[in-house]
Parts: C-alpha cells; structure tokens; sequence
C-alpha cells in the first residue's frame, strides 16, 4: 500500500499494528464498523493487533477476521509490543494509545 504525503516522500506500508482497546475497541468490544474497514485493510496489507486483552474478549471480538492476535503480558506491555514491532519487516505503520510508546508511527 503506497502512502502520499504532499511535500514528503512516499511511504511503503506493507504491515499495520493496532492496539486492541481504546484503538479499535472500546470496553472490550469493536467499535462500530471497525470489522468492515479491517476486511477492507487485509485485502492490501497485513493486520495485527496487540494485547494485553484486560478484558478477556480480545479473541472473540477479532474471530473470523483477517487479522493476527497477539496477546501478550500484562507487565511490560510497552517493551513487549515494540519488540514485536522490531520483528516485522520495514513498512509498518502502528497505531495505539494509552500504555503504548506511539501514538501513530512509521518504521
């Protein structure tokens, strides 16, 4: 997926990281029309989302979409997402709050 940023250079997005809660879920649940966009999204690059999933529904929330769960600990949640971040090849874009070190970020 190819991101233009007038004045800037293009961007390559090829992966997209999302936190779970408070990103695209609010209480443990979706937020509407958050499913549709993420089919949508697949079709051009690879999803996954991030969680400590404090509210046990994580996994059922995401079921039958296109995307990859990745639960993690609750103690380090910052160290732990971006060590996942660090693996994935270049062209991520990453989304979060809250706990998370980014806002919205390249790499």
């Amino acid at each position: 997926m190819l991101l233009r940023i007038p004045g800037q250079e293009d961007i390559h997005i090829n992966h997209l990281v999302l936190d779970f809660n408070g990103t695209i879920a609010l209480d443990g649940l979706l937020l509407p029309s958050v499913k549709e966009r993420l089919i949508e999204l697949a079709r051009m690059i690879k999803i996954y989302v991030l969680t400590a999933d404090s509210n046990g529904s994580a996994t059922r929330e995401c079921e039958g979409l296109p995307v990859d769960l990745h639960v993690i600990g609750t103690d380090n949640q910052r160290e732990e997402k971006c060590s996942f971040i660090r693996m994935i090849p270049p062209g991520v874009a990453v989304m979060g709050n809250g706990v998370n070190k980014y806002r919205f970020l390249f790499l």
